[in-house]
């Protein structure tokens, strides 16, 4: 019996949870179909999530293209959305809450992630968003579930201000700011914030894409907060304030 009926209460701030779902099912090399499927049953320490918005990250082209995963899956791992249903044992989040979830989080106490080597984690390598199929993020699905160890510690809630096509950008930017051994330290290579800046000033001058002022938002941020710290070496402050004040 699917959890999902026993878990939303009836006074959440959400709609009623259907049975089937609409989702962009990749089903063979270069095909991407709309199809009915499942909703994912919630069960004891998961998750489900309302996809509001989900980017298209350049690896999910490489596998629909270059069929780099076997078929079927719901790709789609830059997403946000509202929680809808909880399982049992669930405490961090509840109906209604605005959140954007990672796909992949690693556990934090082996011996990988004490050396600071998270992709080498084993839980890390293992997919912990789903909309069915493979688990392989599910964000191209109307709803995903979030496994247990995603739960725990790869859900963040969004404020208000934030939208959520905004924090469709959290995931891809978490790739060009990594933590350093001492949290919230943040180390930004100056390759990647010259990569950054090269694309800000060259590609599109005047920033009016949506993505790239994004971008420059979630830079300036760092940036910003790395200066308050006196964190940020002299030797990358160029290319940071380069982007923080609009180039």
């Amino acid at each position: 019996m699917s959890a999902i009926g026993t878990v939303a209460s009836a006074d959440a701030p959400v709609g009623p949870i259907p049975k089937t779902m609409r989702a962009g099912v990749y089903r063979e090399k270069g095909m991407v179909r709309v199809e009915e499927i499942p909703v994912p049953d919630v069960r004891d320490h998961e998750v489900l999530i309302k996809v509001a918005a989900c980017g298209i990250c350049g690896t999910d082209i490489k596998k629909i293209f270059q069929r780099y995963v076997e078929p079927p899956q719901v790709l789609g791992h830059e997403l946000a959305g509202t929680v809808v249903a909880i399982g049992p044992g669930v405490t961090k989040f509840k109906p209604g809450d605005r959140v954007m979830s990672f796909h992949h989080t690693p556990c934090g106490t082996c011996f990988y992630c004490e050396k600071r080597s998270f992709s080498q984690c084993q839980q890390y390598k293992t997919t912990g968003l789903t909309a069915g199929f493979t688990p392989n993020g599910g964000g191209f699905g109307e709803y995903v579930k979030a496994m247990p160890w995603v739960v725990e510690r790869g859900i963040v809630p969004l404020p208000d201000n934030v939208s959520f096509e905004e924090a469709t950008f959290i995931e891809p930017i978490n790739t060009i700011a990594s933590r350093t051994a001492r949290p919230p330290r943040l180390n930004i290579s100056r390759s990647i914030l010259r990569r950054v800046s090269t694309i800000l000033a060259s590609d599109i001058p005047s920033a009016k894409s949506f993505r790239l002022r994004t971008i420059r938002s979630f830079i300036s941020e760092i940036y910003l907060s790395l200066k308050r710290r006196s964190t940020m070496s002299a030797s990358l402050t160029p290319w940071a304030a380069a982007i923080s004040n609009g180039m």
